[in-house]
């Protein structure tokens, strides 16, 4: 029976893939032609690899120069994964070469992008028959999307036995499933359809979401971004966790279901075990959803304190042989489901990774299971988002991330970008309540104890007024210290009742940055971390009084490595961060920079009304046969200027600029004649009434004046 479960990694000969050769463990060489072995040796069998791939070159009708350069080409790539069984003896132990350079649900390899889809299905091998999931591997680029067998990584075998439907369902495509998403792809790829966007999709979710749970706005607008966030995580380099918190009854478990149902998922039950689920863990990288059972297990708080970075392993001890040690891949999705008092139990340094999804108990008629065909409708659409659409998610998200660090610290600033990215591309109405509400979340948070907020601003004002210190340096400081800076005068009568108060907070409040305390004759001294006091300071970031606003203070507190104008600068409003990635993306994508004064018109065609965005394929005309481009591979917006004149086709009822970009340039329109006609004052309102108006040709140029419907030009121009 033909093994494509533990090889290494996997060679077309010739090219067109009708023999493959598979490198396992060991220097182990099979090679198949056509369902047949013909070879089963080492790499040191060179000769007999040879005479192998010269019989399959022959059978094949290739040339002799022909097979030289495959069978070249087979040898490079054999030499160079030979390191991997590389052996050195020190003191009689062997040692092996090990590296961790493989293919978890996506690899990108220049402009290109490859995905695994798992399929569930039997598959024939050899005379025998295997039941279990079989990835499936997809090649993106320059906006189409095929099927490939090989792909230029390790990918650990191709086929998954042992696992039963049910335990997997939502994290597979049956057979049927994935016929019907193959011959989508292949209308999206002749240009018969064309592949679904954020805001399509997006809307799907609004539509379910009330079927199955009730949430409130916010909670919504969390939920749906995270779902569709899923689907591109392994493309990111970290992610972060959903935890849906509330008592008993509040409809936690159906919220983890509209998640899962729709992006994929293995939910944990009581007795599952971490173990148990190593397979399918380190092969599939699925979403995991703990319930608060689990989330009490010390193995599963280890676990989650790994899963939010790409790279990092958790080790766990087998708990019936404790010699034994399981290591598990990590990162991914992770949706935890407790109480207030359970997410209460958890360490900072997980729940600071958590977007927070409060529920409450609310009547109606709620689904408790969405049916799969039901769901597949959107399940589909958010499969081609990722194939077609990645590059467009991985680039906003890239803005997203550079423009939001300028303003927020710590995990809240790996944590935004992601969920906000999938709301970016829906459109505004999406992106600024969700934009807004996240960051009135983290000024809540940030709100302090008013002792504690008293503390550090008395202590900011003794290092910028009162001591000199070298950073790194620990000092003394006493309540009476701390009343006199923010006071200007110590007053026993008027302040012991707030010393009393500072001291029981200072000594007993645990604050990370006092690491000493004595008494002295008059006073206790607590001696204070100046690298823990700047890091608490980072993560809480206080509010400045007025008076360290001045130059000298900042300049004070800056040579001790204080960087209080970054505290002073306030989250940007939600229209300001969609101008900053719009100006980012055009001016990263922008194809004609030296010529961007240059006059510039393009046509459009515009018709009279319509309910939505024309999909429809664009008819040729005399002035361009250009077809248009069914994908959005690259990052749609305000991305450069065409040099062609095209016709296309758009209708009046786009009600944001966003769409108006995206589809110009999913065209291949006119995107950056658009954008720098905005720039110099078109209004949206303005470009809709002439669409309205033109019922023919609509003609962009760079500037306000220049947008003209065809009466218009004809009666400028003569023609």
């Amino acid at each position: 029976m033909k093994d494509t479960v533990s090889y290494l990694y996997k060679l077309p000969f010739p090219s067109s893939g009708a023999g493959k050769v598979y490198l396992y463990h060991g220097g182990i060489v099979r090679v198949w032609y056509r369902d047949k072995q013909l070879l089963d040796a080492t790499l040191e069998d060179r000769e007999q690899l040879v005479q192998v791939l010269h019989e399959i070159a022959m059978r094949e009708g290739l040339t002799l120069e022909e097979e030289a350069k495959e069978v070249k080409h087979v040898f490079e790539t054999l030499k160079e994964l030979t390191r991997m069984f590389l052996e050195v003896d020190i003191g009689g132990v062997q040692l092996k070469y090990a590296d961790g350079n493989y293919m978890r649900l996506t690899y990108r390899e220049g402009d290109a992008c490859y995905f695994t889809i798992p399929v569930y299905c039997k598959q024939k091998l050899g005379d025998g028959e295997l039941t279990g999931i079989r990835k499936i591997y997809f090649k993106c680029t320059d906006g189409k999307t095929e099927i490939v067998e090989f792909v230029p990584a390790a990918t650990g075998g191709d086929f998954i036995p042992g696992f039963e439907f049910k335990s997997v369902e939502k994290l597979v495509l049956t057979l049927l499933e994935f016929d019907d998403l193959r011959q989508t792809i292949e209308r999206i790829n002749r240009g018969e359809e064309e592949p679904p966007s954020f805001k399509e999709v997006w809307e799907e979710l609004e539509r379910w979401r009330p079927k199955i749970v009730w949430l409130p706005k916010i909670g919504e607008l969390k939920t749906i971004a995270y779902t569709i966030a899923m689907r591109f995580y392994d493309l990111l380099p970290v992610f972060c966790m959903l935890g849906v918190v509330g008592e008993s009854g509040s409809g936690k478990k159906n919220l983890a279901e509209f998640v899962v149902t729709f992006s994929g998922g293995i939910k944990l039950t009581e007795g599952s075990s971490l173990a148990a689920m190593r397979r399918l863990v380190n092969q599939l990288y699925p979403a995991l959803v703990f319930d608060e059972k689990n989330l009490a297990d010390p193995d599963v708080q280890a676990f989650l304190r790994a899963s939010h970075q790409k790279g990092l392993f958790s080790i766990l001890c087998h708990k019936e042989d404790p010699d034994k040690l399981i290591s598990l891949d990590s990162y991914g999705p992770r949706i935890l489901l407790g109480r207030p008092t359970d997410m209460e139990k958890m360490r900072e340094d997980t729940t600071n990774r958590i977007v927070f999804v409060e529920m409450l108990q609310k009547t109606g008629k709620f689904l408790r299971a969405i049916p799969r065909h039901e769901a597949w409708p959107v399940i589909k659409k958010l499969y081609l988002l990722l194939l077609y659409r990645w590059r467009e998610f991985l680039e906003t998200w890239k803005v997203l991330d550079d423009i939001i660090s300028e303003y927020i610290a710590g995990h809240p600033r790996d944590i935004l970008p992601i969920i906000l990215t999938p709301a970016f591309l829906a459109g505004q109405d999406k992106f600024i309540p969700l934009y807004e509400g996240l960051i009135e979340e983290l000024k809540q948070k940030a709100r302090l104890d008013w002792k504690i907020d008293y503390i550090l601003k008395g202590i900011l004002r003794i290092l910028a007024y009162n001591i000199q210190l070298v950073p790194g340096e620990t000092f003394e400081v006493s309540v009476k210290d701390i009343i006199e800076a923010n006071e200007g005068a110590y007053e026993s009568e008027k302040h012991r009742g707030l010393a009393i108060a500072l001291g029981i907070t200072l000594t007993r409040g645990k604050l990370p940055f006092v690491v000493g305390r004595r008494a002295g004759r008059d006073n206790n001294y607590y001696r204070i971390s100046l690298e823990s006091f700047r890091e608490y300071l980072e993560a809480y970031r206080p509010e400045i009084p007025e008076d360290l606003k001045a130059e000298k203070p900042l300049d004070t507190l800056s040579s001790l490595g204080f960087n209080l104008k970054e505290f002073l600068a306030e989250a940007p409003s939600g229209e300001t961060i969609i101008k900053k990635v719009c100006e980012q993306i055009s001016k990263e994508h922008s194809t004609d920079s030296a010529d961007s004064t240059k006059v510039r018109s393009e046509l459009v065609s515009a018709e009279k009304a319509g309910n939505e965005l024309i999909r429809d394929k664009v008819e040729t005309s005399s002035f361009s046969e250009k077809k248009p481009d069914s994908s959005s591979g690259g990052m749609c917006g305000m991305c450069g200027i065409s040099g062609e004149i095209s016709t296309q086709k758009i209708s009046s009822s786009s009600t944001t600029w966003r769409e108006v970009y995206e589809w110009l340039e999913r065209h291949g329109g006119c995107a950056g004649v658009l954008a720098a006609a905005v720039e110099n004052g078109l209004h949206l309102d303005e470009l809709m009434q002439l669409i309205k108006e033109s019922n023919g040709w609509l003609i962009l140029g760079p500037t306000r004046e220049m947008v003209y419907t065809k009466d218009r030009y004809m009666e400028v121009y003569g023609g």
